[in-house]
């Protein structure tokens, strides 16, 4: 396959191509804009990937699947040139705007009303923190990274079920507002617990920085200063009702916006683990597999061993019962009964590893 065919599997950008909707270099560099605004970058080697990207940055609708996993054969294992990697990267002008014209509706009146709640006093600031922490870490725990289609780093690597030869088809990235209740995952596993020597009372600070900035009419500064110097890095998961982001940088800043409530965070997006081919571990995962795809939650082909997806609207359901079912809480709480009506489960099926593994067996 050559670099380029706007014609390839079940997708065709020439329509894009041709209204100028979609500019894609001979370097792999492609750039399109949504409705709202928001322009979409990325590197990419196919077609199938370019869709797949602006699909999930919400520059295309598709009443079907638009990329699938495929054998090496028949994509190119695509690097990138750092011309092209500093332009899908350059965001300051998108930073800028979503700061002006492309913040939420009623965002300043919002965060008057979190700064409001927030003690004048550094102790009780402190003790309240510890609190909501705690409250948080009750009600919404994180959970880890799936790492689905990446190779394991060792046997006890369960969530990466990648193999090791698989190629880079593309990634994307942009500027967007991000409702915080979304970041379920950071490399700080408990809420309010960040494990960094010096250690940096950020979380609290945060919280004084914004009471400040309400007090003395500079809550734009603020924003500038809480989200677009060195932004927050949130990587995006896909799920059936709406997706749900791991944050790659700016751990400090994430735990604070969940301890004190913050409605939204500014981040730089990433789009970047596009569906690779995928072997079984076990024979029991691979019978969980066939349940997946008995019960339509996946649609796969096999291979030489190899499986490879054409749909699978919650990938985390592909890792074994223990953290699959993990996933499935998180989502639930996220999205409710978003996982009953995709799945047909029950909640005791759905959070329950053995439970899980005996409805996709059955």
């Amino acid at each position: 396959m050559a670099l380029h065919e706007l014609l390839f599997g079940c997708v065709d950008l020439r329509g894009l191509d041709d209204e100028g909707a979609l500019q894609w270099r001979a370097d792999g560099f492609f750039r399109a804009q949504r409705c709202d605004g928001v322009t979409v970058r990325g590197v990419a080697s196919d077609a199938e990937a370019v869709a797949e990207l602006l699909r999930r940055g919400g520059v295309l609708e598709a009443d079907g699947p638009v990329y699938r996993a495929r054998p090496n054969h028949e994509v190119v294992d695509f690097g990138w040139s750092s011309e092209a990697s500093e332009a899908a990267t350059n965001l300051d002008a998108d930073f800028a705007r979503q700061l002006g014209s492309g913040r939420p509706d009623g965002l300043v009146d919002q965060l008057r009303a979190v700064a409001a709640g927030i003690p004048g006093s550094a102790g009780e600031r402190g003790v309240l923190a510890r609190a909501r922490a705690a409250e948080l870490n009750a009600a919404a725990p994180q959970v880890g990274s799936h790492r689905v289609f990446m190779p394991p780093f060792n046997g006890a690597d369960a969530g990466a079920l990648g193999v090791d030869d698989a190629a880079t088809r593309g990634w994307a990235t942009w500027a967007e507002w991000v409702p915080a209740r979304l970041l379920t995952s950071t490399n700080s596993e408990a809420w309010g617990a960040i494990d960094r020597n010096p250690r940096r009372d950020t979380i609290v600070q945060v919280a004084e920085w914004l009471r400040a900035a309400v007090a003395g009419g500079t809550v734009d500064g603020w924003m500038a200063e809480m989200f677009a110097h060195d932004p927050m890095l949130l990587h995006r998961l896909e799920g059936p009702a709406g997706p749900v982001y791991e944050v790659l940088r700016g751990t400090h800043r994430a735990h604070a916006a969940r301890v004190w409530g913050l409605p939204w965070v500014l981040g730089r997006v990433h789009v970047e683990r596009l569906a690779k081919p995928l072997q079984p571990r076990t024979r029991q995962l691979e019978a969980l597999w066939e349940g997946l795809c008995r019960r339509g939650l996946i649609s796969a082909t096999l291979e030489g061993g190899r499986w490879y997806l054409s749909e699978a609207a919650a990938e985390w359901m592909l890792t074994p019962p223990a953290m699959a079912t993990r996933w499935n809480a998180m989502y639930e709480r996220v999205y409710p009964g978003a996982l009953q009506s995709f799945t047909g489960l029950s909640v005791d099926e759905l959070f329950d590893a053995d439970r899980w593994a005996a409805a996709l067996l059955a």
